[in-house]
């Protein structure tokens, strides 16, 4: 099949899948990074039109035998980071997390976060809890 035809059969599907993962992320369900229904949904979106540029309309999808590059971590570091964002440290600040749609998908630097984040227009006092929490969660260092 055609690119151009695989593209129509499956970006009003990969739209939807946005579409569904953006009205999630609003009601604070599924906002775990990498693993959570968001992401994967999103995830699922660019696989299907991914598969369309190379003119296939697919008909799976699975994470079993992914490669470390095509989540951008390793399995490992995704179970920790997911106990680490619903750890009792996470927990005061996952609504400044999800109000300003802060991405946490691997352990950083506290000076890289740092100029990620202050490009937002995110108070002082939000920025300073975020932090805090991550650092105590192992997320930062």
């Amino acid at each position: 099949m055609i690119a151009s035809m695989a593209r129509q059969i499956v970006e009003p599907c990969a739209a939807a899948l946005e579409a569904c993962a953006e009205n999630m992320s609003a009601a604070g369900i599924g906002l775990v990074p990498i693993v959570g229904h968001v992401d994967r949904l999103k995830k699922m979106a660019w696989d299907l039109r991914a598969a369309a540029e190379r003119g296939e309309v697919p008909s799976s999808y699975t994470m079993v035998g992914m490669k470390e590059t095509d989540m951008g971590t390793t399995d490992t570091t995704v179970k920790a980071i997911s106990a680490a964002m619903a750890s009792t440290e996470m927990k005061g600040v996952m609504h400044i997390i999800r109000k300003h749609s802060i991405v946490i998908e691997k352990v950083e630097d506290v000076g890289a976060f740092d100029l990620r984040i202050r490009a937002r227009a995110i108070p002082l006092h939000e920025r300073l809890a975020m932090k805090s929490a991550l650092l105590r969660a192992g997320l930062l260092v």
